[in-house]
Parts: structure tokens; sequence; C-alpha cells
């Protein structure tokens, strides 16, 4: 997830106005390439539910109908090989109501782990102070 606070902190620089060094544009350009490698194996529904629970939009997760039986456990590649369930995200970001529209879900698996920490969202919240 560095490489994404990364990239978030670069944008904000550059949005606010603030003169970019060279480390920061580096970091930009290295992300603007990479980020196109990372989630091919989304489907386009799937990347637009990504998008919203990333950027918590709450219309849009509302409008791809992931309150009701929109399938929502496929798993976001973070960085190259490291996959995360979609609600391990949302329980790492905190947006509360991102994460009531998602556990409104009939399809959502509350007890799906990260494979290699074996974690769960329930964890994630209470690491990040979240719940």
């Amino acid at each position: 997830m560095a490489d994404l606070d990364d990239y978030v902190s670069s944008a904000m620089i550059e949005s606010t106005g603030f003169q970019m060094n060279n480390e920061d544009q580096i970091i930009l350009l290295s992300n603007q390439r990479d980020i196109n490698k990372f989630n091919i194996h989304l489907t386009k529904i799937e990347r637009e539910i990504y998008e919203a629970v990333k950027y918590s939009d709450t219309h849009k997760l509302k409008h791809l109908g992931c309150d009701d039986n929109t399938d929502v456990n496929f798993e976001i590649e973070i960085k190259k090989g490291v996959f995360y369930p979609l609600l391990l995200l949302a329980a790492s970001i905190g947006n509360e109501e991102i994460l009531d529209l998602l556990l409104e879900n009939k399809t959502i698996d509350i007890n799906r782990k990260e494979k290699s920490s074996t974690v769960n969202a329930f964890w994630v919240a209470a690491f990040y102070g979240r719940g």
C-alpha cells in the first residue's frame, strides 16, 4: 500500500500547486507506469466497485448494486502478487458508509481472509482503529 500512498501524496502535492521535487516526479511517473499492471484480472464491474471503495464513492457503489446481490467477494492486487479481499481494503480505509453498503450485500463473505497473513476484515479494522 506504500506505493499507493506515495502516488496519492504526490498527486496531492501536484493538485495543491506546490512545487514537485525530482523525487516526487520520479514516484509519480513510476506509479503511473505500474498502476496499469495491477488488477488486470478484474472484470469491468469489479474494477468499478474497487474504484468506488478506494475513493469512498457511496453513490457509485449503490448504483453498481453493491448493497444487494452483486458479487463483491473478489480480490484486489495491492502490489505485485499480493491480493486482498475487497472487504479488507474497505476495512483498512474505514469509511463507515462503504462498509455498511458492503455488509448489506447478500453475497459478502465476512470471514474471508488474506491468504498470507490469514487476517480478516474485523482484524484489519481493529488494527487501524476503525472499530
